[in-house]
């Protein structure tokens, strides 16, 4: 799983595409990373649990268990995030090491910003 000052950085840089919709779209989605480059995509919330599940499978097929539970785990979470919430699913993949999955949520402001 994601130290927590990566799961920090990977926030601060997903918390700029907030802006990019209007609140209320984001309900419906799920931002992907899957790279420490930041190779981003928007999808469906229910697209994000289909490649979470397929990258499931991989990861049971190639006998890494801990990574296959760690990706169930984050299912759960983009399946339960809050209604203000948008899951951003993070794998992280390293030159001769495991690669590394996490799920960690923004939360969406509960009214627009008043105008300055």
């Amino acid at each position: 799983m994601l130290t927590q000052g990566a799961a920090v950085r990977f926030a601060e840089k997903a918390a700029r595409w907030l802006q990019v919709r209007e609140p209320a779209d984001w309900l419906t989605r799920a931002i992907v990373v899957t790279s420490e480059e930041g190779k981003r995509a928007v999808v469906e919330r229910q697209e994000a649990v289909a490649l979470l599940e397929k990258a499931r499978a991989k990861a049971a097929h190639d006998g890494l268990g801990e990574l296959a539970r760690e990706i169930v785990a984050g299912m759960d979470v983009v399946k339960a995030a809050a209604p203000i919430e948008v899951p951003v699913i993070i794998f992280v993949e390293k030159k001769d090491a495991p690669p590394e999955m996490g799920v960690i949520t923004l939360a969406l402001p509960t009214k627009k910003p008043r105008a300055r």
